[in-house]
């Protein structure tokens, strides 16, 4: 066997252990509560607060009276799974958008915040899911987001 066989291989390994170590950084044990991203799917683009902690996944947007349309709030998971929302604590209605690898594979809409001593609607992908995008109810009608669409997620500099 010749150098450039050696070489050929070195540099095959090489690259795959850059892809993952690339998918170990994008990881939800590298996000923090401190975070944010913009998210865009399709023409749609938001600054999301990151919720990667699981107090502030409980907590979520409950007590908010208002979101623009271009914020959101974006849950992260180590791993996909088929996790449960619900609207305890809302005050306002929201759309959800559930992704898992980088692609839109369920969504929600309109979902209602309850009234008062009624019980919180509660929702739940179709499939597994490694992160859910919360926004402001209509956005999903308004931007014609749907299942299969591309999501492109990039980590704010804070």
């Amino acid at each position: 066997m010749n150098i450039f066989f050696y070489i050929s291989i070195g540099i095959i390994v090489l690259c795959i252990v850059a892809l993952l170590y690339g998918h170990y950084l994008f990881n939800a044990k590298n996000w923090n509560d401190s975070d944010t991203a913009r998210i865009r799917i399709g023409s749609l683009t938001v600054q999301a607060e990151v919720a990667a902690s699981a107090e502030k996944k409980n907590k979520g947007l409950s007590g908010r009276t208002e979101l623009a349309e271009d914020v959101g709030m974006l849950f992260i998971f180590t791993k996909p799974y088929r996790y449960p929302f619900w609207m305890k604590g809302m005050l306002i209605p929201l759309d959800f958008i559930w992704i898992n690898d980088g692609r839109v594979v369920d969504v929600h809409t309109n979902i209602p915040y309850p009234a008062d001593g009624e019980f919180p609607t509660t929702i739940m992908p179709a499939e597994a899911v490694d992160m859910v995008l919360e926004v402001q109810a209509g956005i999903v009608e308004r931007y014609g987001i749907t299942t299969g669409d591309t999501v492109s997620i990039a980590r704010n500099d804070n």
